[in-house]
């Protein structure tokens, strides 16, 4: 008796991980997206990223699921996090490196500030934020805060921080002062009283 299987196959950008799930969401194996793997005829469940999508395996069929990429372009080191819809976490990955996810609406994170994305088959979704830094002497900290007051992060003076555009307000001590956020600018704010 012959049993034959068929193939599933992720595409994408990314050198990333996919995994292949039987029903019951227990992880049978995984491959590095555009590689291959081998299953029986049946129903699994594909993640990439924590997105998901179903594939139905036929014998001698390969089937073929396309991720799209989410770049997140900055001027410093730190991470963005993506989050989908609801407000699930999905990944994290540092400043001008992609990730891949299946098509879909996601939420991406910058030191606090958000902005809406979505994911295309075949594509890459590019954001851009641009960096904010309050220069002169001393050794302290500043704290920016969003158009509500709500602290976003600090930092130590003379050291940037990333942030989606928009206009924002960088406190050092008692004193404040107002900053716009321009996507892949640094916008530098020098030191006062």
């Amino acid at each position: 008796t012959e049993i034959r299987t068929g193939s599933v196959i992720v595409t994408g950008a990314t050198g990333e991980l996919y995994y292949v799930l039987d029903k019951d969401k227990k992880q049978l194996n995984y491959n590095t997206i555009g590689k291959p793997l081998a299953f029986l005829p049946g129903s699994y469940l594909v993640t990439v990223n924590n997105t998901s999508r179903k594939a139905e395996v036929l014998a001698g069929a390969s089937t073929q699921l396309q991720t799209g990429s989410l770049m997140v372009r900055g001027l410093t080191e730190e991470y963005y996090y993506v989050t989908d819809t609801a407000g699930n976490a999905l990944n994290y990955q540092k400043l001008n490196k992609p990730l891949a996810f299946f098509p879909g609406g996601l939420q991406v994170k910058v030191n606090n500030t958000m902005v809406a994305a979505s994911v295309v088959a075949g594509q890459t979704a590019e954001l851009i934020t641009g960096s904010l830094i309050l220069t002169g002497g001393g050794t302290g900290y500043y704290y920016v805060l969003d158009q509500l007051g709500n602290q976003l992060n600090f930092n130590s003076v003379n050291k940037s921080l990333s942030f989606f555009p928009s206009e924002y307000t960088i406190r050092l001590g008692s004193s404040s002062r107002k900053a716009t956020v321009v996507g892949g600018q640094l916008t530098s704010i020098s030191a006062f009283n």
